[in-house]
């Protein structure tokens, strides 16, 4: 089996707003979903961006870390929104060791998938970043707003972890917590996940939030 590695960036007043105003903002919004999971909102952490991340073959000897997502980062980089209708990132890929500068800012989820399913993981997110459109920046201010609007050909960061997640699960219908996930969540272009609430269904279907500094259990049994 080959792990799949879904990471969660912790906010905290630093100066990057956004980040700031989506932690905040749907924490709050999701405190139903939080109790519905057997969870006191204050031991969930407030979470504003997502990664996937996969080990990818470099040589026939050396795998590298690799982290998929889409991201504004005119934004995400600075301490103001700037223009908030320049197209950003979008759907990008680089060397984890380029995101995770802070770990003691980041979570984890980890979930195991065959080779196959891996295979068609990283087909998806190659064709992702290969036709990509930009960042959805409507959708983003659509959790600020409570009215969801989004584009069909855009991502933004959380939609990248739950596309990846329903496509584990759709091929891997057998495993408990997979396949609950690609049971229970539908995969539709209305309803995309806020970073938390992805997070949040992930631990409902059975998997563990953990620390990355130290991998210590912050959520889940």
């Amino acid at each position: 089996m080959i792990r799949i590695r879904f990471l969660y960036y912790g906010t905290r007043k630093d100066g990057k707003l956004m980040d700031d105003l989506i932690g905040r903002t749907t924490h709050a919004a999701n405190k139903k979903r939080m109790v519905g999971c057997g969870l006191e909102p204050q031991e969930v952490p407030m979470l504003g961006h997502g990664e996937v991340e996969l080990d990818e073959l470099v040589t026939p000897e050396l795998f590298t870390e690799v982290c998929y997502t889409s991201t504004m980062g005119q934004m995400r980089g600075r301490g103001v929104l700037g223009n908030l209708f320049k197209k950003g990132d979008g759907t990008i890929c680089r060397p984890s060791i380029e995101v995770l500068t802070h770990p003691e800012r980041w979570y984890y989820i980890d979930v195991y998938v065959t080779e196959a399913v891996f295979n068609l993981v990283k087909d998806w997110l190659t064709t992702e970043v290969a036709n990509n459109a930009g960042y959805d920046v409507r959708c983003i201010l659509s959790f600020l707003c409570g009215v969801r609007f989004h584009s069909k050909h855009k991502n933004i960061c959380s939609e990248v972890q739950h596309r990846v997640a329903i496509l584990c699960g759709k091929n891997m219908l057998n495993d408990l917590r997979l396949g609950c996930y690609a049971k229970r969540y539908k995969d539709t272009w209305n309803d995309v996940p806020s970073p938390i609430l992805q997070m949040l269904n992930m631990v409902c279907c059975g998997y563990q939030l953990r620390r990355l500094i130290d991998d210590s259990i912050v959520i889940g049994v």
